[in-house]
């Protein structure tokens, strides 16, 4: 199953060495709005961990674009 494009911020993110409160202050959503995206994105990645997402993310390429990098203003922190 594909991820949403928030959910695809999320795990970019949190690749990045994001706290959940960090993306959620980011974002601006709730911490428990992102936890709830975490949970999905490694459900749909059949994942145990995040960073373990991440990693499969980079293999399917969902991250890793130098422009998705640049489209997430952290300038908010």
């Amino acid at each position: 199953e594909e991820l949403s494009e928030r959910e695809k911020e999320c795990l970019l993110l949190a690749s990045r060495g994001k706290t959940t409160k960090e993306i959620a202050k980011i974002l601006n959503i709730s911490p428990y709005t992102v936890e709830t995206h975490s949970k999905n994105i490694k459900e749909k990645m059949n994942c145990s961990s995040m960073i373990e997402a991440a990693m499969e993310g980079v293999l399917r390429g969902v991250i890793g674009s130098m422009h998705q990098w640049r489209r997430i203003d952290t300038s908010r922190m």
